[in-house]
């Protein structure tokens, strides 16, 4: 909108008409003021409730994994001493106890190459920019950006063989002789070869291996087993990965059962989900406070987080929140007491699976999960369908403001147009007034000269 300062004038009245307009322009706009402040208003309840989204839909998640976590096998695996091995459990594996005995971790053949370069970076094998390897009888052809032997370890290293290849320096610093060092794909005994050119060309090995592999070797329940990998399979979904020989602490036991330490990660992971949620809430509550401050979304997603404590079951040792160790402060802080759920048997554990959501109306985690997903859905949530409708009130205010804005330019430059009208009248009178005002002075002042 251009400013009254710019209304131009030329009668003596045209300042004051500069004001009038200036007047009648600052009270017409004092509506849209006001629609830009609904307008902030607005947009910021809309942002609120984004944020409210994210917090309830890491409830949602939190809930999601906890009811998952319940639906599993719940089993946990243990080593009677640690350092000898880490275990990975899968969807399918079952209970069971493995001795395990690591005898060697196994070891990679390595080769060198026969001749050393003073600079890698600039100092080749063979003179070929293509070269064969071949490992374990298999050929594959290598083509170097340039012949050099920082250029013939990456062309290795990238190959695909699994082969890794380092340069190292094999003398002194005064006067260095780098050499290409292979290291094999796998545990145990490989045989490489490194030709310039085609299969016939010369070899930029040495002859013999560096080192020779060796393959892992360990004994499960008693069996002995060699591996060309450090990652074994025990069982059905059932994997270890060896990190050291059990020479010194002898066999160790691997016991793949039930626990509840999974359900307890998951019952953590819901309590600071929902902590983060209600707190956001309470960012809302109270005089002067956030953006949705008096709105009812505050207060339906509040009795939503309300209703979770009181689900309760009617038989078992967990029927309600308390006895799975879930309890509130006086600040409604949710807090969890890990112990309770610590030790269990495994008829207790059954009970824990029933109450969190092995019954039939899928357990606390099911109707929790259900109550959140109401508040989350995509289109159809409490949550969707508060911010869909700051969205059509903010383009609807935003269209309203459009149009206010328009009608106050026309406004604004009829206002103009009618007092430059006006002005320029009242301009051309006062001319005619100060023509005629010196016409007559001119006559007084003739006929004074005359009559002397």
């Amino acid at each position: 909108m251009s400013s009254s300062s710019l209304f131009l004038g030329n009668s003596a009245y045209s300042k004051d008409f500069a004001e009038v307009i200036e007047r009648t322009v600052a009270i017409a706009k004092l509506p849209m003021l006001q629609l830009e402040q609904q307008r902030m208003q607005t947009g910021d309840r809309g942002t609120a409730v984004t944020d409210l989204q994210g917090k309830f839909e890491s409830l949602r998640i939190a809930l999601s994994d906890l009811s998952s976590s319940v639906a599993s096998a719940n089993l946990a695996a243990t080593f009677s001493a640690a350092g000898i091995a880490t275990a990975t459990l899968g969807e399918n594996a079952t209970a069971g106890s493995f001795t395990l005995e690591v005898t060697d971790l196994g070891s990679y053949t390595s080769y060198v190459t026969a001749a050393g370069v003073a600079d890698p970076g600039t100092d080749g094998l063979g003179g070929d920019l293509t070269k064969t390897l071949v490992v374990d009888g298999v050929e594959t052809t290598l083509t170097l950006s340039a012949n050099t032997l920082d250029a013939l370890a990456k062309a290795i290293t990238d190959s695909g063989t699994g082969l890794s290849a380092s340069v190292v320096n094999v003398s002194s610093n005064g006067t260095p002789s780098y050499k290409l060092v292979l290291q094999g794909g796998k545990l145990g005994a490989q045989t490489i070869a490194l030709k310039d050119g085609d299969i016939s060309g010369a070899d930029l090995l040495d002859g013999t291996a560096l080192s020779e592999g060796g393959n892992v070797h360990y004994k499960v329940n008693g069996i002995l087993v060699n591996s060309e990998s450090r990652t074994v399979t025990l069982a059905p979904d059932v994997s270890v990965t060896l990190s050291a020989t059990t020479a010194s602490s002898g066999p160790v036991t691997l016991s793949v059962k039930r626990s509840s330490a999974q359900i307890v990660d998951k019952l953590r992971a819901m309590v600071s989900a929902y902590n983060a949620a209600t707190a956001k809430l309470d960012e809302h509550r109270g005089q002067n406070r956030g953006a949705l401050q008096g709105q009812s979304v505050v207060s339906t997603l509040s009795k939503v987080l309300r209703n979770l404590s009181g689900y309760s079951a009617d038989t078992g040792s967990f029927q309600n929140f308390t006895d799975v160790g879930l309890s509130f402060d006086d600040k409604g802080v949710l807090s969890l007491n890990a112990s309770a759920l610590t030790g269990l048997s495994d008829e207790k554990l059954d009970q824990l699976v029933d109450f969190l959501g092995a019954g039939e109306n899928g357990g606390f985690a099911g109707y929790a999960l259900n109550a959140i997903s109401a508040a989350t859905a995509a289109e159809s949530g409490i949550l969707a369908l508060e911010k869909k409708s700051y969205t059509d009130r903010g383009k609807a205010e935003a269209l309203q403001a459009e149009r206010m804005q328009e009608r106050l330019t026309l406004m604004e430059t009829n206002l103009r147009e009618r007092f430059a009208a006006l002005d320029s009248a009242i301009a051309a009178l006062q001319q005619q007034a100060l023509y005629f005002n010196n016409l007559f002075e001119s006559m007084r002042i003739a006929q004074q000269t005359y009559s002397k």
